[in-house]
């Protein structure tokens, strides 16, 4: 067995994150071109026109979305819906949509159903939707791929209004108030977990190849939930710092209120006021848009 220096096998070990490095900036240049594609198509053809005038917008999730995409790799597109529009009144134009996407670009685009299909607000950034019973596993693999694995394609306001949505459902339950960001930790979990699991169904029982997922789920998805956990923990802590800053800033003005119209600090107008200006007065964390 022949036996190689020290040098050598730093130079092997350079030559190796190079490479890996060179793939990575190709990828992230393609998946970036790609969506530039997309974008052009959409916005070139009068459902888009339309989707756009209703205050639709989409967004790409998996391989795009983590600007992790070749030329093998297919679309996974998402609509989303705003407020006051219904999923299912719009069905129809995503369907159109996504056929002008395979007919321009000659490229796999996902069918619009489960986790592509059309999703509202109400769907999966409604309190009631997050745990208990009306919540379940397609609901919460939507959130955690739109705060973790999206890249909008048009108009980028509709995915950042859906991202802030979430935070506040977080924000505004009474089980996780002052401390969404933490509990939303749970859901991380939860997620992980789900992958783990179905990536048992999918080889058992779909035949589904068994090499790359096996490979992802024992690396790239063990880095996704340990960089995902510490962002968000350090999403948290500023956001405690963020809420303690606004309690005392709410908790001065409303004093000062009190005392000019005769009434005393202690008094319950005071701390009513106080409590529910530090709960309009923060909106959420924003992570970066892209």
């Amino acid at each position: 067995m022949t036996e190689y220096s020290g040098d050598f096998t730093a130079k092997l070990k350079l030559a190796v994150e190079v490479d890996f490095c060179r793939n990575i900036l190709r990828a992230q240049e393609f998946s970036t071109n790609r969506i530039a594609r997309i974008r052009d198509v959409i916005q070139d053809s009068p459902e888009g026109k339309e989707g756009e005038a209703q205050g639709l917008g989409w967004v790409v999730t998996g391989s795009l979305g983590r600007l992790e995409a070749l030329e093998a790799s297919d679309i996974d597109l998402m609509l989303l819906v705003p407020p006051g529009l219904k999923a299912d009144d719009v069905k129809g134009l995503d369907q159109a949509i996504r056929v002008r996407l395979r007919e321009a670009l000659d490229i796999k685009v996902s069918k619009g159903e489960n986790l592509t299909s059309p999703t509202s607000q109400e769907d999966i950034a409604s309190p009631s939707r997050i745990g208990g019973d009306n919540d379940n596993v397609t609901f919460l693999t939507k959130r955690i791929l739109l705060l973790t694995e999206s890249r909008s394609v048009v108009r980028p306001e509709s995915r950042l209004a859906f991202r802030d949505a979430i935070f506040r459902a977080y924000f505004e339950r009474a089980q996780t108030k002052g401390r969404h960001l933490l509990s939303l930790i749970n859901d991380l979990t939860r997620y992980y977990r789900t992958v783990c699991v179905d990536y048992k169904s999918r080889i058992d029982h779909e035949g589904k190849p068994f090499g790359a997922r096996n490979m992802k789920l024992r690396h790239a998805r063990k880095y996704w939930f340990f960089s995902t956990m510490m962002a968000t923990v350090a999403a948290a802590a500023r956001f405690e710092h963020n809420l303690d800053r606004a309690e005392v800033e709410a908790k001065g003005s409303s004093r000062n209120k009190c005392l000019s119209s005769g009434g005393s600090p202690e008094d319950e107008l005071c701390s009513s006021t106080h409590r529910e200006s530090c709960r309009v007065g923060y909106q959420g964390p924003r992570l970066p848009s892209g």
